[in-house]
């Protein structure tokens, strides 16, 4: 049959809701059935299912605390790679961190590269705004997100490509 329209397409699995509620009316979105899953599950984990049971996305508290027990600095060239992006600096004990500023996927196309990076998080925006986004407030991800003056965590739409920094935790 005919592939319908992307916006016509229900969240079935990580939907913070099963109705729109737009002008003091309610509308049931067809299909959808609201479920309390805020976090990627295992199975549904690129780092896991990439790397395997020992790694995962990083949740957004993990990156909240990234950003706040680093100091940050752009790096136009990173190891004379011609590679731009931000790193972070341990203030507790000067291990360091890098992300490549490798832009986002939209449409096919790769934008922002060498001015802009995005990596998601594993959980769903925690504050949904329904003004912002009508269709489904549960499309919204949180993510880490810098340029060359600045670094912090924010939602998007999960329809974007972004990145993906695995994370494995010490055991």
């Amino acid at each position: 049959g005919k592939e319908k329209p992307a916006y016509k397409k229900v969240q079935t699995k990580y939907c913070a809701n099963s109705y729109i509620e737009y002008e003091g009316k309610k509308y049931v979105k067809k299909g959808a059935d609201m479920d309390s899953l805020r976090t990627l599950l295992p199975e549904d984990d690129a780092a896991t299912a990439q790397w395997g049971n020992k790694w995962r996305m990083p949740t957004i508290e993990n990156m909240e605390e990234l950003i706040e027990w680093c100091d940050w600095f752009w790096v136009p060239n990173y190891n004379k790679t011609s590679v731009a992006g931000i790193m972070g600096v341990s203030k507790k004990n000067e291990s360091f961190i890098f992300f490549p500023a490798a832009g986002f996927m939209f449409n096919k196309s790769l934008n922002e590269v060498g001015k802009f990076g995005a990596y998601w998080s594993s959980n769903l925006e925690k504050n949904v705004d329904y003004m912002q986004n009508m269709l489904d407030p549960s499309a919204k991800s949180m993510g880490f997100y810098f340029a060359w003056r600045w670094v912090r965590t924010n939602w998007d739409d999960r329809m974007f490509g972004m990145l993906v920094r695995a994370v494995c935790d010490p055991k």
